[in-house]
């Protein structure tokens, strides 16, 4: 939290009956899993002025790729970027993709892979 304080300062961990409320328009309440929980927090998130939504789950799992596919529909109702991202715990570049949506937030500032000295 120390490391991320400047960033998220202004954001509140939302309140579960928030966080279920704002799911529960997408999936029903009784959808056993974090889906509705996912999808709630990061409208929540959406609402308190996030720029952008990072969806973290392991490759392969069914919760996470159902909350992807939503969250497309989430996005372009609220117009706040998701970037739905899928680790298979093999390392790699996955995190080299969100330098590009980071970019574009900040007009192109941010360094991406690309621009790497």
């Amino acid at each position: 939290m120390k490391l991320a304080s400047p960033l998220l300062d202004d954001r509140h961990e939302p309140s579960l009956e928030a966080t279920v409320a704002a799911g529960r328009h997408w999936v029903p309440e009784d959808f056993v899993g974090e889906t509705i929980l996912t999808l709630g927090r990061a409208i929540e998130f959406m609402k308190q002025g996030a720029d952008l939504v990072v969806n973290a789950a392991p490759f392969g799992c069914m919760p996470g790729a159902l909350t992807s596919g939503v969250l497309q529909a989430v996005e372009a109702e609220y117009g706040v970027p998701v970037a739905s991202m899928f680790y298979d715990g093999e390392g790699g570049g996955v995190n080299d993709r969100l330098a590009t949506y980071l970019a574009n937030l900040q007009g192109g500032a941010a360094e991406t892979p690309d621009r790497a000295k």
